[in-house]
């Protein structure tokens, strides 16, 4: 059954696929919530370019498409209806529309992207036939918005630069193909220095309060972790011989002093003590070993938290050297801009 499901999700993968690939798209300006209409063009730009890079389409030049639709007084960020649609599919001479929406509030972002085939929106507002040689309307449709035939939403915390690459990782998913490495890696150590900046030292201190070595897992420092754990495990373990030595000990102990209270014969009675003595020594070194093996926890418990105290999670060297990207407007050439730096100290 799942085998079965697994290939129905690919055949339908493999169809919507074919159905982008090679065909003419025209991607119109993303609305924006949350963001001022600058940033909204800016995204939409790199969305733009990485559709591009991905090679899988023919797309019209966005200078093209804000022209056209200029002429034709189509506003991009509210072409959604049927007419519109198919206005702007026919002005541009394109297969395939492309529009989306990029809400931002605080440091949390999304972006829905839609597909719409021009050919599903040319279909005619009213129906006529011919009576007596005369035009006569039959039935007139009310005027609706379009499903798009692919659809995709992602949702993303952290920095405009890890958005970016997001949304660029995004453009590669929506056409079917594998997402390259660097923007898997990319995105990945963006994740890491989001981790390290959001680090909770109290956090860490009170997990490995709880469990030796759960604060450095979640610090990501696996390895301390598993020290500590298995520190603590092995110590328990022998700490828990001791003591059952030590009940069998007491238990033989009690037994032999019992039977030597009770002996009238001095062979055994001697027999008995000698007995009661061994059970009481191993007693006494068991409930030793075992003292020393509690000390030793407790100091391993302490060390592993005064550990947690001082480590810094994995990853916070390379967020010293971290570059920057984010979105402003160039007043001087009057157009949005990527700003790049650097954290030099």
């Amino acid at each position: 059954m799942f085998n079965r499901f697994l290939y129905i999700f690919f055949l339908n993968l493999s169809f919507i696929t074919a159905q982008i690939s090679g065909r003419t798209i025209a991607i119109l300006d993303f609305e924006g919530i949350g963001i001022n209409s600058i940033e909204a063009i800016s995204l939409t730009d790199i969305f733009n370019a990485e559709i591009a890079k991905t090679g899988t389409v023919s797309l019209v030049d966005r200078s093209i498409v804000k022209e056209t639709l200029f002429e034709q007084d189509i506003v991009q960020v509210q072409c959604k209806t049927l007419e519109c649609i198919s206005k702007a599919g026919a002005s541009l001479n394109v297969d395939l529309i492309m529009g989306g929406v990029v809400q931002k509030n605080n440091n949390s972002f999304s972006i829905e992207v839609n597909i719409y085939e021009v050919a599903n929106a040319m279909k005619p507002l009213v129906v006529t036939s011919l009576v007596d040689g005369k035009v006569v309307v039959r039935k007139k449709f009310k005027e609706s918005k379009i499903a798009p035939f692919k659809t995709k939403k992602i949702n993303y915390t952290g920095t405009t630069d890890g958005f970016i690459n997001a949304i660029e990782i995004m453009a590669w998913e929506l056409m079917g193909l594998k997402v390259p490495a660097p923007k898997v890696q990319k995105q990945q150590e963006i994740t890491q220095v989001l981790i390290t900046q959001n680090y909770n030292r109290y956090a860490t201190v009170v997990r490995s309060s709880l469990v030796p070595g759960l604060g450095q897992f979640y610090s990501g420092q696996r390895t301390w972790g598993w020290i500590w754990l298995s520190a603590e495990t092995v110590v328990g373990a022998l700490a828990y011989k001791e003591y059952k030595l030590y009940k069998s000990s007491l238990v033989n102990y009690r037994t032999f002093q019992n039977e030597y209270s009770l002996s009238k014969d001095p062979e055994k009675i001697e027999l008995l003590r000698l007995n009661a003595q061994k059970s009481r020594k191993k007693m006494i070194d068991a409930d030793d070993q075992m003292t020393t093996m509690l000390y030793a926890l407790g100091g391993i418990w302490m060390a592993n938290i005064f550990h947690a105290l001082l480590i810094k999670p994995k990853g916070s060297v390379e967020l010293k050297n971290k570059s920057s990207v984010d979105l402003v407007y160039n007043d001087i050439l009057k157009q949005p801009q990527l700003s790049f730096s650097i954290k030099l100290d």
